[in-house]
């Protein structure tokens, strides 16, 4: 015990004598890149620049699809583009609103829960069954998907398991950007949906927002909490935003390799709030305690704010309380009486923004997400 402690100790004065020798950073001062754009008939959110150029193009052939249809055409492809998070098996939570009315579901307890959310929401909302939109999918898909980081990461992890020779070059794992070949999945994904009831997903009130019921919670990730997040939006001010995560640590796979198989991953946190003149809809989905970064920018917001208030203070440094030993990561150095570690970047966030007066609607991004917008 003894030892540990020394550890412990040895370990938290090398990160407080790192902090002390790391230039500051200023997420303000930076170059600043837009976070959103204005005036986007449709809104397309993803951390993958290449599955968004594709999407885009197969939204241009079926313009005549109902909002709802495209959002869950966008979840589709995602199967196919981002096997590693949107599994059969994984944890999907949907924020949508669409007439007015915002909806949140958590398809998380079934067999197979990815996919037999996907497919009550299609039977739900559309005329279509799962089947169709798998189909429509496949027909559209390029000849070849390139490999992601996130993808790369588990390839390279799970070298023993029987992989299909596809996804290897040289005796080695694909590298992220290399490419495979896209394969028909439509009747092996479409026998795993499950037909059980959905569970209504369970909310919280929290400073005037309905929260998902682990905002108060002290659960601390022993790792990094970073699922894969969508979005898509129209100027109608209907959105529709899906988390995907899958934990990946006891893998199996199916289709050689195509698809994924694993427990359903933690959730991410999100908040909303739909008033007359204002929505609201904030999502965080990354690191140990995603709560702390959400509730931290909300209590940062001024009462009155619009989309210029928002991107002033998702630029502001951030910071993070972690028990055992107790300490603080942060982005910027702070006056504290426990440890700091630093880091350049900590959360992830994505917010969907509509007010009455202002002309924008639609998505804006975390500056630290790494996305390049082109706005039109």
């Amino acid at each position: 015990m003894k030892i540990l402690f020394l550890f412990l100790l040895s370990s938290c004065s090398f990160f407080i004598e790192s902090i002390e020798k790391t230039p500051k950073i200023n997420l303000s001062k930076k170059v600043k890149k837009p976070l959103y754009c204005i005036n986007e008939k449709i809104s397309l959110y993803t951390e993958n620049s290449h599955s968004k150029t594709i999407f885009k193009e197969i939204l241009e052939k079926y313009q005549s699809k109902s909002f709802i249809e495209k959002s869950l055409l966008w979840t589709t492809f995602q199967f196919y583009y981002t096997p590693e998070s949107f599994s059969p098996n994984s944890r999907l939570q949907i924020l949508l609103k669409i007439n007015g009315s915002i909806e949140y579901y958590d398809f998380s307890k079934t067999s197979y829960p990815a996919l037999s959310g996907l497919n009550y929401l299609t039977q739900l909302y559309t005329k279509n069954n799962l089947s169709s939109m798998l189909n429509l999918i496949e027909k559209e898909l390029p000849k070849r998907i390139p490999v992601n980081s996130k993808f790369a990461d588990l390839l390279s992890r799970n070298k023993s398991k029987n992989f299909d020779k596809v996804f290897y070059k040289a005796e080695e794992t694909l590298k992220e950007g290399e490419t495979f070949p896209k394969r028909s999945l439509g009747k092996s994904l479409n026998r795993l949906k499950s037909t059980k009831a959905y569970e209504k997903a369970s909310t919280v009130k929290n400073k005037g927002y309905i929260c998902s019921s682990d905002i108060n919670s002290p659960i601390i990730y022993p790792n990094n909490n970073h699922n894969q997040v969508i979005g898509l939006s129209d100027d109608r001010d209907n959105f529709f935003i899906a988390s995907a995560s899958l934990d990946s640590k006891n893998i199996k796979i199916s289709d050689g390799g195509y698809i994924i198989h694993g427990d359903p991953g933690k959730q991410s946190t999100l908040c909303y709030k739909n008033e007359d003149d204002k929505t609201t809809a904030i999502v965080s989905f990354k690191e140990r305690s995603p709560q702390q970064i959400l509730l931290n920018l909300i209590e940062s917001l001024p009462d009155d704010y619009g989309p210029l208030e928002i991107d002033k203070t998702l630029r502001q440094p951030r910071k993070m309380v972690l028990p055992l030993p107790n300490r603080v990561i942060v982005e910027e150095k702070i006056s504290s009486k426990i440890p700091q570690f630093h880091t350049t970047s900590l959360g992830r966030l994505l917010i969907y923004h509509k007010s009455s007066h202002s002309p924008f609607s639609g998505f804006i991004n975390d500056p630290r997400s790494g996305i390049e917008l082109e706005c039109p």
